[in-house]
């Protein structure tokens, strides 16, 4: 959508693309692995019908309890 600014506890200037998705559902969180601190979060975004989704990739949404998604990210 475009690009905008925004300024941290410093007060420097930060620059963030704006971005927006429709339909987007969390499809998998995982956990900090060893020393790292940050959960990893998987997300889809858009429809798919299921006649067009591999049956691995139909697993992994069914596990996930969300309905095939057109992209992951």
């Amino acid at each position: 959508m475009g690009m905008t600014t925004l300024w941290d506890s410093w007060g420097h200037i930060v620059p963030c693309t704006v971005i927006q998705l429709d339909r987007t559902q969390i499809v998998q969180i995982k956990k900090p692995v060893r020393n790292n601190k940050f959960y990893q979060v998987q997300i889809g975004v858009g429809s798919k019908r299921l006649k067009k989704v591999s049956k691995p990739l139909l697993g992994h949404y069914l596990k996930a309890r969300v309905p095939p998604k057109k992209q992951l990210a």
